[in-house]
């Protein structure tokens, strides 16, 4: 299976108007070795370009480019945990303003890629 990156699909920069919040959820080895697979968009109706660089997992909206989420992780022990994420905030690429919101679409996403759904389709927004 392909490993994403950063120059696999059109990826903007996070935008300069940009919140920080915090997160807390830990993943073993084994599942962040499927995160870090990330997601490159198959076809139009794939909404998400997702990649793994630097301790970060970059989400880019996959028709725009446009950088939504960057969520740090630390290890800690042989596992991984989600510290906090870099949050769009720019209303011309992402509406959201809700940080609890965020929190649970950030992992309601990697659900998606520890679930295997090698394409983000089914997750609205």
């Amino acid at each position: 299976m392909k490993i994403a990156k950063p120059t696999d699909w059109r990826a903007e920069p996070l935008p300069l108007k940009r919140t920080s919040i915090s997160l807390n959820r830990s993943f073993s080895a084994e599942e962040m070795e499927i995160i870090c697979r990330g997601i490159v968009p198959e076809e139009i109706e794939d909404r998400w370009f997702v990649y793994w660089q630097n301790h970060r997992l970059f989400f880019h909206r996959s028709w725009t480019g446009f950088c939504v989420f960057i969520v740090h992780f630390k290890e800690e022990n042989g596992c991984y945990r989600m510290v906090d994420a870099e949050v769009n905030r720019d209303r011309n690429q992402y509406k959201n303003i809700d940080d609890e919101k965020d929190r649970k679409y950030i992992s309601s996403l990697i659900d998606a890629i520890l679930a295997h759904r090698m394409t983000t389709r089914d997750i609205i927004g």
